[in-house]
């Protein structure tokens, strides 16, 4: 017997080499030609156990690259753009702090 199909759709966050080649709008054979540079320039490298790239990482590692994430926030799970400014505290600024 057949298993039943699952009820919900998900998008895989591992990706093969073809996958971060047709992510990045280029051609696998592109993608193998220019991945020791890439790397060199930190792009992530596949995970050793599973041999597949994080499409995160990839992400991440465009984000940095365009300028909209900083290089590491320490506590901050979302990316904030380069030119954003920290608001003020309004609790702070009303203690005239």
């Amino acid at each position: 017997m057949a298993r039943p199909k699952p009820k919900f759709t998900f998008t895989p966050r591992l990706m093969t080499a073809l996958d971060v080649a047709t992510y990045l709008n280029r051609s696998e054979q592109w993608f193998a030609m220019k991945r020791p540079q890439m790397e060199e320039a930190g792009f992530p490298r596949p995970d050793p156990l599973l041999g597949l790239y994080d499409q995160r990482a990839i992400d991440l590692w465009l984000d940095r690259r365009s300028g909209l994430a900083t290089a590491s926030p320490a506590n901050d799970s979302a990316p904030r753009a380069a030119n954003d400014a920290q608001a003020p505290d309004p609790f702070m600024a009303a203690c005239g702090k």
